[in-house]
C-alpha cells in the first residue's frame, strides 16, 4: 500500500445513495468500463440508486492508502477492497475500488488460491493468476 498508480483508462466516481460500506474519508466508489458490476452500475445510476460525482480522463492518478476485505453479516460472502485518494481538478476525492472475487469451485474444493482479480483500471493487462487472501472480518 501507500503505492500511486496511474489510471490508464476512463473512470467515473460515484456515490451511492444507500453506503453499503461507509468508511471514514472515503465516501465514494471508482468504476471503469472493465469491472464487472460496469453494467449494473450504469444502470444505478440511470435508476437514481447512485450518483455521478466525477468522470476522469485516463492519466489521473490513485494514490492506494490499504486494502481491507469485508465480510457481509447476512450473506457471509467477503468482498476485497482498495481505498485512497484521487486528485483531479484541484480537488482530492476518497475513494473505494472494488477489487477481486472469490472463485467458488476453488473455494469449494479447499484450494486456499481461489481469488482472482479482474484487469483493474491501472493495470495494462489482466492478471491470470489465482492468490490466497486471508479470512475477512466481519464488518
Amino acid at each position: 500500500m501507500r503505492k500511486t498508480v496511474t489510471l490508464d483508462k476512463e473512470t467515473i466516481l460515484i456515490s451511492e445513495r444507500v453506503k453499503l460500506y461507509a468508511q471514514n474519508g472515503y465516501p465514494y466508489l471508482l468504476f471503469d468500463s472493465l469491472h464487472p458490476d460496469w453494467p449494473y452500475i450504469e444502470e444505478c445510476i440511470r435508476l437514481g440508486d447512485y450518483a455521478l460525482v466525477e468522470k476522469f480522463p485516463a492519466g489521473v492518478s490513485f494514490n492506494i492508502e490499504k486494502a481491507v476485505q469485508f465480510t457481509g453479516g447476512v450473506s457471509g460472502s467477503s468482498t476485497p477492497f482498495v481505498f485512497g485518494k484521487v486528485r483531479y481538478g484541484g480537488k482530492s476525492y476518497g475513494t473505494a475500488y472494488q477489487w477481486g472475487t472469490m472463485d467458488i469451485a476453488k473455494f469449494m474444493d479447499k484450494v486456499d488460491a481461489s481469488w482472482h482479480f479482474h484487469q483493474a483500471p491501472w493495470q495494462p493487462k489482466a492478471d491470470t493468476v489465482f492468490y490466497e487472501l486471508p479470512e475477512a472480518r466481519w464488518w
